[in-house]
């Protein structure tokens, strides 16, 4: 509720430190409470372009944030392309994997999402609070929807492979299941 005061503080620590990513992010997100979207993109979209060639997490975080944006906005296409230049600079973040595979599936766009599945799919485990790796219900629901996707493209077989090892990961997992059903 006081997201002036923490526009105002976070640029003095931007100010200060302007090669901290997390401080961009988090003065995005006031800016985004203060109903500024427009600094909070430009904002971003700036430390991006500054950034050009270089590769690390912080900026995944940068890319996730505009994503954030766009979804917010409505603009669907611009936010795929954000998650997958997040999900390129950090592929093995599990959860922005699925989050690049939902938003690919939610605009048809196959083989974006394949990737993002095929990524989790062969992904460890995580270990203790880590971002990266995948949980079993992740490996289930990126198999299920790789299966769904071969379904589509008109790969029985193949589709009745993907929901099998849906269903090893997660035997309880109901629209793998239906899909067997169907297959």
């Amino acid at each position: 509720g006081q997201a002036d005061a923490a526009v105002r503080i976070l640029e003095l620590v931007r100010a200060q430190d302007p090669e901290n990513l997390e401080a961009v992010v988090q003065l995005s997100r006031a800016y985004s409470a203060a109903e500024r979207s427009d600094d909070a993109l430009a904002l971003l979209t700036s430390v991006t372009e500054a950034s050009k060639g270089k590769r690390t997490r912080g900026l995944g975080q940068v890319h996730q944030e505009i994503a954030r944006l766009h979804l917010q906005d409505g603009f669907l296409s611009d936010a795929l392309t954000a998650l997958t230049r997040a999900f390129e600079l950090d592929p093995k973040n599990g959860t922005l994997a699925m989050r690049l595979g939902m938003q690919a599936l939610e605009i048809d766009e196959d083989e974006t999402a394949q990737r993002a599945f095929r990524g989790i799919a062969i992904m460890k485990a995580p270990e203790g609070s880590s971002t990266d790796g995948a949980t079993t219900e992740m490996k289930a629901d990126a198999n299920y929807y790789l299966a769904v996707l071969a379904k589509k493209a008109g790969d029985a077989r193949k589709a009745k492979v993907l929901v099998s090892k849906a269903l090893s990961e997660n035997p309880d997992h109901q629209a793998a299941r239906a899909l067997l059903l169907e297959l």
